[in-house]
């Protein structure tokens, strides 16, 4: 997000008047890409790892589970 922020301010751009869906999509697209950028060194110094299958809290299932839990904390009052 921070990142986001600085090169939307290097484009003449304040953030404030952009849409959320707008910012969102670009964290996504920044997160995404930086996502291969280590994937590819990780896999140059021989780490073992399943590549194909990355580990994101970014995919929608990770986030469906994060929301399940934060509803159970909330039905249980701890909100």
């Amino acid at each position: 997000e921070h990142k986001i922020q600085e090169e939307i301010k290097k484009e003449g751009k304040n953030i404030r008047e952009m849409s959320t869906v707008e910012v969102r999509q670009r964290c996504y697209a920044y997160a995404e890409k930086y996502v291969g950028v280590q994937s590819t060194q990780f896999q140059r110094l021989g780490i073992l790892g399943d590549w194909a299958h990355p580990y994101l809290t970014m995919t929608p299932d990770y986030e469906a589970s994060t929301l399940e839990v934060f509803a159970k904390f909330v039905e249980a009052g701890l909100v």
